[in-house]
C-alpha cells in the first residue's frame, strides 16, 4: 500500500489528461469535461472503491452488531445506505470539479485529488490498525505500513502538490492594461476636443465692423442686444476652466503611466498564488485526516480495517480533497 500514491499519479494522470482534451475540444462545456475526469477514476478503479463505499455506508447505517455489520458488508446486494452515499460523493465530486474547470484549474485539481485519494491507504494500513475479520484483503495489506513509511510519503505529495499549485499572480498583469487603455482614450479625447476648439478658434472668421453696427433687423432691445463683452470676447475662442484640459492632461507622461494600485511589480509577478497552494496543500492533509477518521470508526464499530473500508476511505477522500481545491482557486 505504499505504492498507492504511484498508483494514484497513473489514475489521476490519465483523467487529467481526459479533462485537458475535453476542455481543448470543447472549452465551454466544463461540466463534460468534469463528468468524463470522474467516470474515468471511477473506472479505472475498477469501481471496487464505490462498492466498497456503498457496503460500509449500508453496514454502519444498519446500526448492527460488528458481527452483523461485517456480514452485511459481505452481501452483494447494495441497500439505501450505499445508494445514497455513492450518489452523493459522485454529484460531490462532479460539482466540486466542475468549479476547478471553470477556474482553469481543472486537470491539476483532478490529478492532486486523485493522488490525495490513494495516499490515504498507506494510513489505513498502519501498523496500529488490526484487520477486521481473518480473511478477505483487508487481512492481507492491515498493519503493513509503519506509520514513519507513511509520513515520508505524505511529504512526497505535499512537496508535488506545492509544485504543481506554484502560480505566479496574474490578475494584477491582466488589469493594468484594461486600465491603461480606459485612461488613454479618457485623454485622447480631451486631446482631440481641445484640438476641435483650437481649430475653431482659428479657422472662424471674426465679426467685421460692418456687420456690428448695421444690424440687418430692428434696434435690438436690451433683453436681446448683445453686450460689448459679448462683440468682444467670442466664447467659441476661450474655452472655459471647466472644458479645457489642463497642461498636465497634455502632457504624454499621463495616459502611460498606471497608478500605484494597478501596476504590475516585480513581486507580484513572481510571489506564489498562497490561495492555490493552502488549497493544495489542504486537499493532502485533509485526506489524511479523512483516513484516521475513518479507521478510527471502522475500529470502533468493527473491530478493525477491511477491504471495504479501505475503498470507502479513498472515495470519501476524493470529494473532500476537489471541494479544498474547488474553494480555494
Amino acid at each position: 500500500m505504499v505504492l498507492a500514491p504511484l498508483v494514484g499519479v497513473v489514475v489521476g494522470g490519465v483523467a487529467a489528461a481526459v479533462v485537458a482534451l475535453a476542455q481543448l475540444v470543447r472549452p465551454d462545456a466544463e461540466l463534460l469535461a468534469a463528468v468524463l475526469g470522474v467516470l474515468v477514476v471511477a473506472g479505472l478503479s475498477g469501481g471496487l472503491h464505490l462498492d466498497g463505499l456503498a457496503d460500509f455506508a449500508d453496514a454502519l447505517g444498519s446500526r448492527r452488531d460488528p458481527e452483523t455489520m461485517l456480514r452485511i458488508m459481505k452481501q452483494s446486494d447494495i441497500g439505501p445506505f450505499g445508494v445514497v452515499a455513492i450518489v452523493g460523493v459522485l454529484l460531490v465530486d462532479v460539482a466540486a470539479l466542475t468549479a476547478c474547470v471553470q477556474a482553469g484549474f481543472g486537470w491539476q485539481a483532478i490529478l492532486i485529488a486523485t493522488v490525495a485519494s490513494r495516499l490515504t491507504l498507506p494510513w489505513s494500513c498502519r501498523t496500529t490498525i488490526p484487520a477486521a475479520r481473518p480473511d478477505g484483503l483487508g487481512t492481507i495489506v492491515a498493519a503493513t505500513v509503519r506509520p514513519i513509511t507513511a509520513t515520508f510519503a505524505t511529504a512526497l505529495v505535499l512537496a508535488a502538490t506545492t509544485a504543481l499549485t506554484w502560480q505566479p499572480h496574474q490578475a494584477t498583469q491582466h488589469q493594468a492594461v484594461p486600465h491603461q487603455t480606459a485612461q488613454h482614450q479618457a485623454v485622447q479625447h480631451e486631446r482631440v476636443d481641445y484640438q476641435v476648439v483650437r481649430h475653431d478658434a482659428a479657422g472662424a472668421t471674426p465679426p467685421t465692423h460692418q456687420h456690428l453696427n448695421t444690424p440687418t433687423s430692428p434696434r435690438p432691445t436690451a433683453a436681446t442686444a448683445p453686450t460689448h463683452q459679448h462683440l468682444n470676447t467670442p466664447t467659441s475662442l476661450h474655452p472655459t476652466a471647466a472644458t479645457a484640459p489642463t497642461h498636465q492632461d497634455l502632457t504624454p507622461t499621463t495616459w502611460l503611466e498606471l497608478t500605484d494600485a494597478a501596476a504590475p511589480t516585480r513581486q507580484d509577478l513572481s510571489t506564489p498564488n498562497w490561495l492555490h497552494l493552502s488549497g493544495g496543500a489542504g486537499a493532502v492533509l485533509l485526506a489524511v485526516a479523512i483516513s484516521f477518521l475513518i479507521s478510527r470508526t471502522a475500529t470502533r464499530k468493527l473491530g478493525g480495517t477491511t477491504g471495504d473500508v479501505l475503498g470507502a476511505t479513498v472515495e470519501l477522500a476524493l470529494p473532500v480533497a476537489l471541494l479544498s481545491i474547488a474553494l480555494t482557486v
